[in-house]
């Protein structure tokens, strides 16, 4: 959860599509946009049109189980 928080302040999000990514939850499996394994490791991160800006946190390569990122980051 903690990729998933440093990727969500990393980033401008207009349209508040990611205000559910909670640094308090335990599982990133309830996070929008996120897909997991029946192990719940995150594999796909999809975030397409949302005009989102900023600039991706390094973070993302916690995410080791990570198969697919579709963000569309202006």
């Amino acid at each position: 959860m903690q990729a998933l928080m440093a990727i969500k302040a990393s980033l401008v999000d207009p349209h508040g599509i990611l205000d559910n990514w909670d640094g308090d939850a335990i599982d990133p499996c309830s996070c929008n946009m996120v897909t997991c394994s029946p192990q719940s490791f995150v594999i796909s991160w999809g975030i397409p049109s949302q005009n989102l800006s900023g600039t991706l946190s390094a973070s993302i390569g916690n995410l080791t189980n990570l198969q697919l990122t579709c963000p569309t980051i202006i």
